[in-house]
């Protein structure tokens, strides 16, 4: 299962699991692409403060509780009248629950 990871917390080696983006949604890395110090520096550099590698490759990933999910989404809902109405909203509302639930833990 793929984790969120705080751009602080990535080392050499690991690998992305979903592209990462940047704030205006263009491409900055693809997907499994093989991290170093050096995409770590341009990631912070970029301001991109977490990002999503697969499972196997995590050691010091946050890991988002079922639990933690469920009252980050409830969270979202409270707090806003959206909800998402295609596939690109959910995924936009999907990593909003992730960064809540990290922000929460």
């Amino acid at each position: 299962m793929p984790k969120v990871v705080p751009v602080e917390d990535v080392v050499a080696g690991m690998i992305t699991a979903e592209p990462v983006r940047n704030s205006v949604g263009q491409t900055l890395l693809g997907a499994d692409v093989e991290l170093t110090e050096r995409h770590a520096n341009l990631l912070r550099t970029w301001g991109v403060k977490t990002l999503i590698v697969k499972a196997d490759a995590t050691e010091g990933a946050i890991e988002i509780s079922d639990e933690m999910r469920a009252a980050a989404e409830e969270h979202l809902y409270t707090r806003t009248s959206w909800r998402p109405r295609n596939d690109v909203e959910a995924v936009l509302f999907s990593f909003a629950i992730e960064r809540v639930a990290t922000q929460t833990k």
